[in-house]
């Protein structure tokens, strides 16, 4: 049994119902909380994911993604209309990570954002943020 689950069972004695959208006093936010996460994670009252489910939402993210990538990808200098041909900047979007390339990322990146309207880039594990990172993951 979960951690969620045991909480849950714990604060069902509450006049709160799990797995079924219900009005929690705005004053219990933790129960609130489970109570939302619990249903979303139930599927119920949701469409569970259209881009698994529904063919033509699958085709056209795919599709949007695909010609996204078909555009040449150049990062500038600040202020000036000079393409970074090398350097940190250049070799960090060439090399992406050793899974991916730089049209994956942009694919992936694409199809985060149209599919779930976010898309979130991480780096690599011992990134501390004072400097360039070395590689990027979706």
């Amino acid at each position: 049994m979960s951690v969620r689950t045991k909480i849950g069972t714990a604060l069902a004695k509450t006049s709160i119902r799990f797995m079924k959208k219900t009005a929690v006093p705005a004053s219990d936010w933790f129960a609130r909380v489970l109570s939302e996460g619990n249903w979303e994670d139930s599927g119920l009252g949701s469409n569970t994911n259209a881009y698994k489910t529904n063919a033509w939402v699958n085709i056209a993210i795919t599709k949007l993604s695909k010609n996204f990538t078909r555009a040449k990808f150049q990062a500038f200098q600040k202020g000036s209309d000079v393409p970074i041909t090398s350097g940190p900047i250049f070799d960090l979007f060439s090399n992406v990570n050793p899974q991916m390339s730089r049209a994956q990322l942009w694919q992936a990146t694409v199809a985060w954002r149209a599919s779930r309207g976010e898309s979130i880039w991480t780096f690599e594990a011992d990134f501390e943020g004072t400097q360039l990172p070395k590689e990027i993951y979706v």
